[in-house]
């Protein structure tokens, strides 16, 4: 039988039918604490503090081990170490709480309760670290012996149970339940007068114990036995109607463990008026399978029957129930005769709750339309329960228990399509079952439709559905077998809406990002953004949305894309392309208004277009540079869309203009380039000079940060023309000081030292000081490369001089980084360090990530040339690791150049080779000149 544990009565573990004995109460506290929280991961600091308390000695993680080590010898590989602590692993049935839970749930209660050894953890019950896990399980031994009664009393089993609930009643004397089910079983068995001594006793003891009266339900019980209600009794000669509708469980149900979990709680808990519980999604989410699978889970409980109704709330070709109609079955279910049933609903819904009161009926009112359609159904009386499903959001019932459903996990979406198509299919190409299953959204109804497909083609690979599927604009007509279709499902939905709020549902797909603010719905609606939270908020409570955080709203990729295709059929291209116009807008705008609240010494070109939206204002940097790295997947399609179309085509170079803060903060920004491609070859065709010398230079700029130099020379040098004849200065400088910065790259030092002479004459002219400060440090630096000393001394004193008349921390730190550099081609290694490290923390504070990994490659060198090799490789090393972080191919060289050469000085000759041979193959790659030094490096002498 393998190990089991115990903690039904005293922590036990049994190895086949032999206990293992435990004498340390240590160990038993420890094991204890660790089976009270199966499966999950307990801290070592926990543990401690179970075992030694407040005051643990200096010995206490040693000695821990030492314990955890003797318990393992007891339980094998159990116990595992798992981050900081200690997780132990058994199977449900392997803990006697596990099997008890499941003869629970099977209704075999009388086997559950068998398994109780004594109380819950024996004498650790008590323990501060178990008490409330002890308590839970006693609290559930009390319901299951109420569960075990109730079946008993339901097949009239009254006499039998009498002694039994006397006993229960000594043992819990304020227990009001125990004392109504002995109170029925008295007066069934003839015992009237039993019955109301019973009750007469426990007044007495609430009165003299806790000074209360007993409540309604004791109370009411009580009356009904003084007049003999016929209601106590069980209807001899004919039994009770006895409904048993609910529809088959799904043989290919799976997961949804901790959905079970948090529905059985409330359904469970017979301290609720009425126990009701919620389920709310979007279509085809698997609301009606997971209702339908916990009733069959859950039935045993309700010995009067099962009563389920499908409210044809979302059902394509058919109206949704009238609660009159829904009544009118219900009570015919429950043996009200087709012609007592009352017209009115209010009559209908009284009738309906003397029927149920009393009796333990499980009832699932399905596919629900709203709220006020499941008003009128629902029973009045403790003793019942509901399982509602509804697309809607069902907070307007304020009593029930409500469970937003999501998606499967991945892990889940796989075990279904395996359960639909067989394992011998799923194990043979477990990667298109993964393909499959994310192409369905992991939405259960769309991965049913598509085992079903599988299933009726028996030739189809895996592959080919997963190829099939991933032609975006044929998923949904792919998701089609039958009579069912994910497209139908979504129409039920989408009929729902008003016009208003179906157009919004339609264009706010239209860009097609991962998610939706508000202001950028707004932007698309062309709405102010109160009006348009309220609309998406709306889509959320029909289920056609998610609102994962506030202000937030996001479309499951399968409706998304039925949403676009309505907007395909219903608006014209000409509304869809102004709503996305507006978008692009607001993005160019707000994004200028982020970077500008990040840094307000950016440089813009003088030739933008006037503003057409006013964007979103951010408060401070911090919420502007959030603003813009949670932005890049919707900046970047925006440019993109607009790249494509000439009445936009002005907007989308707008915006790229801004998004080169992302390059300096390190995002990887390579996936920008076919939008800069687009606008060039878009304005190259239109004649647009100005949006093709923006885009060039752009493109240049990011060819130059890839290290690619001849493509960025021959872009920058073709934008220098374009914006003279634009007139644009500022545009001008920036692209004159890109060149200087790509020619330094190529070490053709006389050209990079005209390009940025010209950029910081531009810079003088225009009054830009920040920028002239940042120009003359690069311009410093060539002189340096060069060999001239003096030019570059003199140089980096007018920069000095520019930083400080800026006032902004940006070119003063790139003045600093260039006199880091300066001083040490000088040999004063230690006043390099201090001026690179000065460098590096201010770009480190001010988020210049490309800058900050530049400054650590030089700050590494400088240590190496100092022959300070320890601090050379912390500090390449943060270099590497930075550098890869933001995709910096020719930093992530020159730290492992640093790296190599500093190991073998160290006398790693092993390790720096392999160092200096990875630099080697990468500035190879990038054909850059430290190729050739790589080599004669490698090159034994």
């Amino acid at each position: 039988m393998g190990i089991r544990f115990g903690v039904l009565g005293d922590v036990a573990v049994v190895d086949g039918e032999e206990t293992l004995p435990m004498r340390s109460t240590n160990q038993r506290i420890i094991l204890a604490v660790l089976l009270a929280r199966r499966g999950r991961t307990v801290s070592a600091d926990r543990l401690i503090d179970a075992v030694w308390g407040e005051k643990p000695p200096a010995s206490a993680p040693e000695n821990l081990r030492s314990y955890v080590s003797k318990i393992r010898q007891r339980v094998g590989g159990r116990i595992e170490a798992a981050a900081g602590g200690y997780r132990l692993r058994a199977d449900v049935d392997e803990v006697d709480v596990g099997r008890f839970e499941a003869l629970a749930a099977q209704g075999c209660y009388r086997q559950a309760l068998a398994l109780w050894r004594g109380s819950a953890f024996g004498t650790l019950a008590y323990h501060p670290h178990l008490q409330g896990e002890a308590a839970r399980l006693e609290e559930r031994r009390l319901s299951v012996t109420e569960q075990h009664i109730d079946a008993d009393l339901a097949a009239g089993r009254h006499c039998e149970v009498v002694a039994h609930l006397a006993r229960l009643v000594a043992e819990h004397p304020l227990h009001e339940r125990f004392c109504g089910r002995l109170m029925i079983a008295l007066y069934r068995a003839g015992r009237q007068a039993g019955a109301l001594e019973a009750y007469r006793q426990i007044v007495t003891r609430l009165a003299d114990q806790l000074g209360v009266d007993p409540g309604t339900e004791l109370q009411e019980l009580h009356q009904a036995i003084l007049r003999s209600d016929p209601a106590l009794e069980l209807p001899a000669g004919r039994p009770l109607v006895i409904p048993t509708e609910l529809p088959a469980d799904l043989a290919a149900f799976t997961g949804r463990d901790e959905e079970l979990m948090r529905l059985r709680g409330p359904l469970l808990n017979d301290h609720l008026p009425v126990a009701i519980s919620a389920i709310s999604g979007t279509g085809g989410v698997g609301k009606s399978a997971l209702a339908i699978h916990l009733a069959h889970q859950i039935l045993d409980r309700y010995p009067d029957g099962q009563l389920y109704v499908n409210l044809r709330g979302a059902s394509p070709d058919a109206y949704p129930v009238d609660p009159i109609d829904a009544l009118g079955r219900l009570l015919r279910s429950l043996g009200v005769a087709p012609e007592a049933v009352p017209a009115d609903v209010d009559e209908a819904t009284a009738l309906f709750r003397t029927r149920t009161r009393n009796r333990r009926l499980l009832i699932v009112l399905d596919n629900a339309r709203d709220a006020a359609q499941v008003r009128p159904l629902l029973p009045a009386g403790r003793t019942c329960a509901v399982l509602i499903t509804c697309r809607r959001d069902m907070a307007a019932l304020e009593a029930a228990h409500h469970l937003p459903l999501g998606l499967l996990s991945e892990q889940e979406a796989g075990d279904l399509l395996a359960r639909h198509i067989g394992a011998h299919r799923s194990d043979a190409e477990p990667e298109a079952v993964a393909q499959i299953v994310r192409l369905c959204g992991y939405l259960p109804l769309a991965i049913s439709i598509a085992a079903a497909r599988l299933n009726s083609r028996k030739t189809w690979s895996l592959a080919k559905l997963a190829d099939r599927l991933a032609v975006e604009h044929r998923r949904l007509s792919e998701l089609e077998q039958g009579d069912r279709a994910l497209r139908t499902s979504l129409q039920v939905s989408y009929r729902q809406l008003d016009d208003a709020h179906a157009r919004a549902f339609r264009l706010c797909a239209l860009p097609g990002g991962p998610d939706l603010d508000t202001d950028a719905a707004a932007a698309l609606l062309d709405l102010p953004a109160p009006q348009a939270e309220d609309r998406l908020d709306d889509l959320v409570d029909f289920g056609l949305l998610d609102n994962p955080a506030p202000g937030i709203y996001r479309y499951h990729d399968l409706i998304r894309l039925f949403a676009q295709e309505q907007a395909a059929e219903r608006d014209p291209d000409s509304e869809r392309d102004q709503a996305l116009h507006r978008l692009l807008g607001f993005y160019t705008t707000t994004t200028h208004n982020a970077v500008t609240a990040d840094d307000p010494h950016w440089t813009w070109p003088r030739s933008l277009l006037p503003r057409q939206h006013p964007g979103r204002t951010l408060p401070n940097p911090e919420a502007a540079a959030a603003w813009l790295f949670d932005s890049v997947p919707h900046l970047v399609a925006a440019a993109e869309w607009g790249a494509h179309r000439p009445e936009s085509l002005g907007l989308a170079a707008d915006l790229v203009t801004g998004l080169r803060w992302l390059l300096y903060s390190g995002v990887g920004w390579a996936r920008i380039a076919p939008s800069l491609q687009s606008i060039i070859a878009t304005a190259a065709g239109t004649g647009d000079t100005r949006s093709e010398a923006i885009g060039l230079y752009e493109l240049g700029h990011l060819s130059y940060y890839q290290y690619l130099l001849s493509d960025a020379a021959a872009q920058l040098e073709r934008a220098t023309d374009l914006a003279g004849v634009v007139g644009d200065q500022v545009l001008l400088w920036q692209i004159w000081h890109t060149r200087g910065l790509v020619y330094s790259g190529q070490r053709r030092l006389t050209d990079a030292v005209h390009a940025l002479q010209e950029a910081a004459a531009l810079a003088q002219e225009l009054r830009l000081p920040a920028r002239e400060a940042t120009t003359l440090a690069n311009l410093s630096r060539v002189h340096i490369d060069a060999g001239q000393m003096d030019q570059a001394v003199a140089v980096l004193d007018q920069a000095l001089h520019a930083a400080l008349d800026s006032g902004d921390p940006d070119p003063l730190a790139a003045v600093r980084y260039a006199r880091g550099v300066a001083l040490r081609g000088a040999g004063r290694f230690q006043e390099a360090t201090r001026e690179l490290t000065d460098a590096r923390h201010t770009f480190r504070k001010l988020a210049r990530r490309t800058a900050e990994s530049n400054v650590l490659y030089h700050l590494a060198e400088t240590y190496r040339q100092a022959d300070r090799h320890v601090q050379a490789l912390e500090a390449a090393e943060e270099c590497l690791s930075l550098s890869r972080e933001i995709g910096d191919e020719y930093n992530i060289a020159r730290a492992l150049a640093v790296l190599g050469q500093s190991h073998t000085a160290q006398g790693d000759h092993g390790q720096g080779r392999a160092s200096l041979q990875e630099a080697h193959e990468i500035f190879a790659r990038l054909d850059a000149a430290e190729a050739a030094e790589m080599e004669a490096l490698l090159t034994p002498s």
